[in-house]
Protein backbone atom coordinates (compact mmCIF):
# COMPACT_ATOMS: atom_id res chain seq x y z
CA UNK A 1 0.00 0.00 0.00
CA UNK A 2 1.34 2.99 -0.88
CA UNK A 3 1.59 6.13 1.67
CA UNK A 4 2.19 9.81 0.68
CA UNK A 5 5.37 11.03 2.23
CA UNK A 6 5.85 12.30 5.27
CA UNK A 7 2.63 11.03 6.11
CA UNK A 8 3.84 7.97 8.14
CA UNK A 9 6.65 9.80 10.46
CA UNK A 10 4.05 12.45 11.09
CA UNK A 11 1.60 9.79 12.63
CA UNK A 12 4.46 8.34 14.08
CA UNK A 13 4.84 11.75 15.88
CA UNK A 14 1.28 12.24 16.53
CA UNK A 15 1.07 9.05 18.32
CA UNK A 16 4.63 9.51 20.35
CA UNK A 17 2.47 12.85 21.21
CA UNK A 18 0.03 11.29 23.04
CA UNK A 19 2.04 9.25 25.31
CA UNK A 20 4.00 11.89 26.34
CA UNK A 21 2.81 12.03 29.62
CA UNK A 22 3.18 8.30 30.35
CA UNK A 23 6.43 7.78 28.43
CA UNK A 24 8.60 11.02 27.71
CA UNK A 25 11.25 9.27 26.24
CA UNK A 26 9.08 7.73 23.46
CA UNK A 27 8.62 10.80 22.06
CA UNK A 28 11.93 11.70 21.63
CA UNK A 29 12.48 8.86 20.31
CA UNK A 30 10.45 9.01 17.60
CA UNK A 31 11.24 12.54 17.14
CA UNK A 32 14.88 12.03 16.79
CA UNK A 33 14.54 8.50 14.55
CA UNK A 34 12.16 10.50 12.54
CA UNK A 35 14.56 13.95 12.23
CA UNK A 36 17.22 11.13 11.15
CA UNK A 37 15.18 9.11 8.26
CA UNK A 38 14.53 13.29 7.02
CA UNK A 39 18.14 14.37 7.21
CA UNK A 40 19.39 10.80 5.52
CA UNK A 41 16.64 10.53 2.63
CA UNK A 42 17.93 11.24 -0.52
CA UNK A 43 16.28 14.73 -0.84
CA UNK A 44 16.32 15.94 2.68
CA UNK A 45 14.19 19.32 1.75
CA UNK A 46 11.65 17.68 0.29
CA UNK A 47 11.30 15.08 3.85
CA UNK A 48 11.04 17.98 5.83
CA UNK A 49 8.59 19.78 3.66
CA UNK A 50 6.43 16.66 3.11
CA UNK A 51 6.96 16.12 7.24
CA UNK A 52 6.00 19.69 7.94
CA UNK A 53 2.92 20.17 5.74
CA UNK A 54 1.58 16.22 7.00
CA UNK A 55 1.81 17.31 11.02
CA UNK A 56 0.13 20.74 9.73
CA UNK A 57 -2.47 18.44 7.91
CA UNK A 58 -3.09 16.77 10.99
CA UNK A 59 -3.25 19.93 13.50
CA UNK A 60 -5.42 21.19 11.50
CA UNK A 61 -7.82 18.44 11.30
CA UNK A 62 -7.72 17.84 14.85
CA UNK A 63 -8.28 21.10 15.42
CA UNK A 64 -11.43 21.42 13.08
CA UNK A 65 -12.72 18.03 15.18
CA UNK A 66 -12.21 19.49 18.49
CA UNK A 67 -13.80 22.57 17.53
CA UNK A 68 -16.96 20.94 16.72
CA UNK A 69 -17.02 18.76 19.55
CA UNK A 70 -17.18 21.76 21.26
CA UNK A 71 -19.59 23.54 19.15
CA UNK A 72 -17.12 26.21 18.90
CA UNK A 73 -14.64 27.61 16.35
CA UNK A 74 -10.95 26.51 16.18
CA UNK A 75 -9.80 29.81 16.88
CA UNK A 76 -10.99 29.61 20.44
CA UNK A 77 -9.17 26.41 20.28
CA UNK A 78 -6.25 27.44 19.52
CA UNK A 79 -6.32 30.32 22.03
CA UNK A 80 -7.05 28.06 24.98
CA UNK A 81 -4.10 26.05 23.37
CA UNK A 82 -1.67 28.92 23.82
CA UNK A 83 -3.00 30.14 27.13
CA UNK A 84 -2.26 26.92 28.65
CA UNK A 85 1.31 27.13 27.44
CA UNK A 86 2.50 30.35 28.32
CA UNK A 87 5.71 32.17 26.58
CA UNK A 88 8.25 31.51 29.29
CA UNK A 89 10.19 34.67 27.37
CA UNK A 90 7.25 37.16 27.16
CA UNK A 91 6.90 39.15 30.13
CA UNK A 92 3.32 40.43 30.72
Amino acid sequence: MHHPSGLLPALELTTAATQVQDDPELYEEAFQRVLQEVVDDADPQRSVAELIFWLSALSAGFLDQLASMLHTDRSVVVASIMGAFPDPERED
